[in-house]
């Protein structure tokens, strides 16, 4: 089963991964190759996964996953864009955000977890290297 550090190092390369998706792609059209196509097919599966995990957050959990973790902000910078994004009476302190992250990466847990996708997350090295 996939821990929490293995999704939050997943989703800290998500940009990356996606980037690799769509130069494999084009790889396969110029020219087929079977490794080319395995790794793609992976890959492109893998960031699916991800995205429909991530599509089961609420709009604030999403936010808050997507600045942090797969932008890469810091926490004061995502707290600050947050009061920027939802207004400073909507504001919340660096710890309920943590507090939502972390509710956030249950969540998406679960969701993977119920799905019989645990073959696809086998070698996560080939997902985040």
């Amino acid at each position: 089963m996939m821990t929490e550090a293995e999704l939050k190092e997943i989703l800290c390369d998500f940009h990356t991964t996606k980037t690799r998706v769509g130069i494999l792609k084009s790889c396969l059209d110029i020219r087929y190759d079977e490794d080319t196509l395995e790794k793609y097919d992976k890959w492109s599966f893998q960031v699916e996964i991800i995205m429909d995990a991530m599509a089961i957050l609420s709009e604030v959990e999403n936010f808050v996953i997507d600045t942090h973790l797969v932008c890469h902000h810091t926490w004061v910078e995502t707290t600050k864009l947050f009061s920027e994004k939802y207004g400073n009476n909507n504001g919340k302190s660096e710890r309920t955000l943590k507090r939502i992250q972390r509710k956030a990466l249950r969540d998406m847990l679960k969701f993977i977890s119920s799905l019989p996708v645990e073959i696809y997350f086998n070698d996560m090295q080939m997902f985040v290297k």
